[in-house]
């Protein structure tokens, strides 16, 4: 076989043992779709998204009781021509989902190190 002469010996031997197993009589063809395999998800690039328009933040410990924020942007869509957008924030119990009540807020946006909004809210 002539990727024997490219994989190593023993893994080589692993691999058609296990192939053997499987029952698969064309060792070659399985091979190349391995190694296409292995190539193609190699160059696939990761990608972060947001919740679209809405984002749920792990619950914290703040003295008895685990409390969670729930950011909400919206439209989640962004467009050029709109420049009114809104932002809900939900402070509460995860546990109870019941409100915390008396919050303030302290909201800054950034963009490239640099900021765009900052402001004090009460709840």
């Amino acid at each position: 076989m002539a990727f024997r002469k490219i994989l190593p010996t023993k893994t080589c031997s692993l691999l058609f043992v296990f192939l053997k197993l499987l029952g698969v009589r064309n060792f070659n063809i399985w091979i190349i779709s391995g190694l296409l395999a292995v190539v193609t998800i190699s160059f696939v690039s990761p990608a972060f998204g947001h919740g679209m328009g809405g984002e749920t933040l792990p619950p914290v410990s703040i003295g008895d009781r685990d409390a969670t924020l729930f950011l909400n942007v919206g439209p989640p869509v962004f467009e050029a021509g709109n420049n009114e957008y809104y932002i809900t924030a939900n402070f509460y119990e995860s546990k109870t989902q019941a409100a915390i009540e008396h919050v303030t807020y302290l909201i800054e946006l950034s963009k490239d190190g640099k900021t765009i909004f900052r402001d004090i809210f009460q709840d």
